[in-house]
């Protein structure tokens, strides 16, 4: 009779511990950010998008990163760049782009703490741009003075992408400890 009771015993307190993680990770999504203010560096951004969270995140990084005097305009990502990064096999999250010293995120909905990697990861390329680091016309892209055809390289051996990856992870890190 016990070994009968016992898979069933095991399934309810796997159900149990799952049940407790999911609400553990809602609650967790659903905090609030910490009261911070953050500092007036000259940058601003103009969110296209449902969901207010980008500003606080976008702004608190660029001051982290100390970035001053750009814009970042935020647009969900279009159909057309979901279908050609899917066509190279990837799925995409989030891009941005600088046009005449302006910034432009394109990003997929998502939760705060995902949004805050994904995010962190853009204003790595952000800070890229702004350096002069990174450039991209048409479908050339030039890193460090090096001129790359854009699919040249598979996207994660691009060495503009590693770069964000490890410092996003850091940045990331960084904003997740001012907003929560």
């Amino acid at each position: 009779m016990k070994t009968k009771l016992y898979p069933y015993l095991i399934g309810a307190v796997v159900v149990s511990a799952l049940a407790v993680g999911i609400y553990y990770s809602e609650k967790q999504e659903s905090k609030p950010f910490v009261q911070t203010e953050v500092e007036d560096k000259s940058n601003s951004v103009f969110n296209n998008t449902t969901l207010g969270f980008y500003d606080t995140i976008i702004l608190t990084g660029l001051n982290i990163l100390g970035v001053e005097g750009v814009g970042v305009t935020v647009e969900p990502v279009s159909t057309k760049a979901k279908q050609v990064f899917a066509s190279q096999g990837g799925e995409l999250a989030a891009h941005i782009r600088e046009f005449y010293g302006s910034y432009y995120l394109y990003i997929e909905p998502s939760s705060k703490k995902e949004s805050i990697d994904v995010i962190a990861h853009e204003l790595i390329h952000l800070t890229q741009y702004n350096s002069g680091q990174l450039s991209y016309a048409n479908d050339t892209i030039t890193w460090n003075g090096k001129k790359y055809h854009k699919y040249e390289i598979p996207y994660g051996e691009r060495p503009w992408e590693i770069d964000a990856e490890e410092k996003g992870v850091v940045l990331a890190s960084k904003i997740k400890q001012k907003l929560y």
